[in-house]
């Protein structure tokens, strides 16, 4: 607590004076080119700032490669470091930020102008920022901040809607009560998700591109290599799994935050994992790879459902779980994949191996709406209580092959709701972020 004061304190005090402002940002542009060491030499390409840049993944690499972007990378303890003196108030309010509100206003009127006394000759630096979501609270004031100092705001928005009719109802809702956006550009991946972000009056001032998944161009290649079979287990499965809110966080007021005990999907959570761990555990010549998102709380909750329901600490010696494989190189040595309210069924759906979405206990019950797999039912299996998802195991293992109508059906998915098949995802949003910018 006193060292926060005490950063507050120097922080606002800098902020006064734009000389020691102007040391200041001069410090920060040389660390966040000793940061981003490798695009120093890339002398006549755009600059641009990622924001909250863990958040794209692998997709900053992907448009680095080209030689008409720098996108640097604002190291996150830096970025934390620069909110300090709001830090407070970001976690007071962060579930209002987005919100109109005369009082919340003032306040962020107050943290921009700061932001741009301390940060103005860093700003300058830069042509552009770019955030990886319309609502990461860490980003707002910063990119506002850039805003008014004359750079552009680009969000490369990574998430889908629009598959289920309940779930992109509640984000449309959600969102339509946000303040309007002051992004130049939001690029979403495919037309479903654009549609959805056109009908939005908070884009009503940005441009919206549905321009491709940028990490499928890479993931299309893959496929057509032939993949590498591990010689120690005589099949593999992945299960990704999902968090306790997923799909449904919108469902109640406030919102369902994720391995909350006593809402979500807890119940459906908990027997999904323990039947497809026993699963691997009767079949040890199986290699299971169940991939989380993150694993903080997640694999530890894995494993304590686990320990309940078999008395055992550890998990079978062919159960990997993980938060940090490749989940595209997990679907490719993969026979059976296994997922739930997730864009990697319809990737790995461009495989020819079957998927299986397990649909049972709060997922068909008390949050039976969000969960209408309508659109899938012709292209994937869908297991409707636990027994039904332990036999499907067995059996999908067994018949591995799909028809010709299910491919072409799952290909059709794949582009309204994922990406195009074309490969050249990344030419567009260079050609993209470049006209916007100059």
């Amino acid at each position: 607590m006193i060292k926060r004061v005490f950063l507050t304190n120097i922080l606002y005090f800098i902020s006064s004076y734009k000389f020691l402002s102007n040391i200041f940002s001069i410090f920060l542009i040389l660390i966040v080119n000793l940061y981003n060491v490798r695009l120093i030499l890339k002398k006549k390409s755009i600059k641009g700032l990622a924001l909250s840049h863990t958040r794209f993944r692998h997709d900053i690499h992907i448009l680095n490669n080209s030689s008409d972007l720098s996108i640097y990378k604002l190291p996150l303890k830096i970025q934390y470091l620069i909110l300090i003196p709001f830090e407070k108030y970001l976690y007071e309010h962060k579930d209002k930020i987005f919100y109109p509100n005369d009082k919340l206003d003032k306040i962020k009127i107050r943290n921009q102008k700061y932001l741009l006394k301390i940060l103005n000759l860093f700003f300058g630096y830069f042509k552009f920022t770019l955030t990886a979501s319309v609502s990461y609270v860490q980003d707002y004031d910063i990119s506002k901040a850039a805003k008014e100092s004359g750079l552009k705001h680009i969000i490369l928005m990574r998430e889908n809607f629009g598959i289920i009719k309940k779930q992109a109802d509640d984000i449309t809702n959600y969102y339509n009560a946000f303040e309007k956006s002051t992004a130049d550009l939001l690029i979403v991946h495919n037309q479903s998700t654009k549609k959805l972000f056109e009908s939005i009056k908070m884009f009503e001032n940005s441009n919206v591109k549905a321009l491709g998944c940028i990490r499928m161009d890479e993931y299309l290649e893959k496929l057509k290599k032939v993949a590498i079979k591990d010689t120690k287990f005589s099949k593999n499965i992945t299960f990704f799994s999902f968090s306790t809110n997923s799909g449904c966080h919108l469902a109640e007021t406030p919102r369902i935050a994720a391995f909350e005990k006593k809402r979500g999907l807890v119940k459906f959570f908990k027997n999904t994992h323990n039947i497809v761990i026993n699963f691997a555990k009767q079949n040890p010549s199986i290699q299971l790879n169940i991939k989380t998102k993150w694993s903080q709380n997640w694999i530890d909750l894995i494993q304590k459902n686990w320990k309940e329901y078999s008395g055992e600490s550890k998990f079978p010696i062919n159960c990997n779980v993980t938060a940090l494989d490749d989940p595209h190189e997990l679907i490719i040595k993969s026979d059976l994949v296994i997922g739930f309210n997730s864009t990697t069924l319809l990737e790995a759906g461009l495989r020819d191996i079957p998927i299986i979405i397990p649909k049972f206990d709060e997922a068909s019950e008390i949050y039976k709406e969000y969960f209408d797999f309508e659109e899938y039912k012709d292209s994937f299996i869908v297991a409707n209580n636990p027994d039904e998802l332990n036999y499907l195991l067995s059996k999908s293992l067994s018949n591995s092959g799909i028809s010709q109508g299910i491919k072409k059906r799952r290909k059709i998915l794949f582009q309204n709701y994922v990406s195009s098949l074309d490969g050249q995802t990344k030419g567009r949003y260079i050609e993209a972020i470049k006209k916007t910018i100059l």
